[in-house]
């Protein structure tokens, strides 16, 4: 992503371009944003290495091109939906499966972007933006919330599957979405990782490390099957066996972006680009449901084939 956006700002250099247009995400300002992210001068705050951290650099890639004199304009919009839109497709999936969990009967705000406002910003953003490289938050502009997203797609699921979805409250969705606690360096554990029966094998395929194997073993059996029995415990560990479950696992990443209280605001989109969505929530999500019937065969008469064939 950064190399080759490297490339694409070289070439539009070389080429004369007189604007430059690139499209960054809200993730730049963190899972869950800044509370002072409605607006495009709050701080950015994304985790070293994930999508959102990608995104900031390609963004400051960018601020460094139109400081150079790349006239440049930055588009930054939350998930898209409408026709065609993998985010959506992903809620229903999820939903389906019952992994999607709910909090507080969906209340949070849910921030969306139909993709033909995306794309009528984007035709504003070469006509007239601004070229300084600066974010333009792009929203619908709406305030909508997740209850409303998902009685949008209530008619193309099955009948109570959402009511059937697990509920949560904010604190369990927060320690539920809350990554796994690094492990300590320890030189003992490495030690006994590198005797363990995950890696010994690959070593042993060395004729060195094989020849060395071979020789511990014949000195830890002298030493009686109940000291080897207690030596191959304390490296292996117990026999580990998973517990079944009885309930679908939670989507987390779909679940967590429940998290994301703030509004991000498109009054400077407004101002700089005289941008206006061109299509409301309702207008996106019927657009949405028509074109899944089309994808789906539901109005097309092939529904009972591809339920077969899939």
């Amino acid at each position: 992503m950064l190399q080759g956006l490297k490339h694409l700002l070289a070439a539009s250099r070389k080429a004369g371009a007189k604007q430059f247009l690139h499209v960054s995400s809200v993730m730049v300002y963190g899972d869950p944003p800044h509370p002072a992210s409605t607006r495009e001068n709050a701080p950015t705050q994304p985790l070293r290495g994930t999508y959102g951290w990608t995104k900031l650099k390609q963004d400051e890639l960018v601020e460094a091109a139109a400081r150079s004199g790349l006239l440049s304009t930055v588009l930054c919009p939350p998930n898209i939906s409408g026709p065609y839109s993998y985010y959506l497709l992903d809620i229903l999936a999820a939903i389906r499966e019952g992994s999607l969990a709910l909090l507080d009967e969906g209340a949070a705000p849910c921030l969306l972007v139909d993709v033909t406002n995306l794309c009528h910003a984007i035709e504003l953003a070469l006509e007239r933006g601004p070229g300084d490289g600066r974010r333009l938050f792009l929203t619908d502009d709406e305030s909508v919330t997740w209850r409303a997203l998902l009685d949008g797609l209530a008619p193309l699921l099955p009948a109570g599957a959402i009511d059937r979805l697990p509920r949560l409250s904010l604190e369990a969705l927060r320690k539920l979405c809350q990554p796994p606690a690094k492990s300590k360096m320890s030189p003992l554990r490495s030690v006994k990782h590198l005797f363990s029966a995950d890696v010994r094998p690959a070593l042993c395929r060395d004729p060195l490390w094989e020849k060395l194997d071979a020789s511990l073993r014949r000195s830890v059996s002298l030493l009686g099957r109940s000291m080897e029995d207690r030596l191959r415990l304390s490296i292996d560990g117990p026999l580990s066996i998973p517990k079944a479950r009885r309930a679908p696992r939670v989507n987390t990443q779909l679940s967590s972006h429940q998290l994301r209280s703030v509004r991000h605001d498109c009054a400077l989109a407004k101002e700089r680009l005289g941008y206006r969505p061109v299509a409301s929530f309702q207008h996106s999500m019927a657009a949405f449901r028509a074109w899944y019937a089309q994808h789906c065969g539901t109005a097309n008469g092939y529904e009972d084939l591809l339920g077969y064939l899939g």
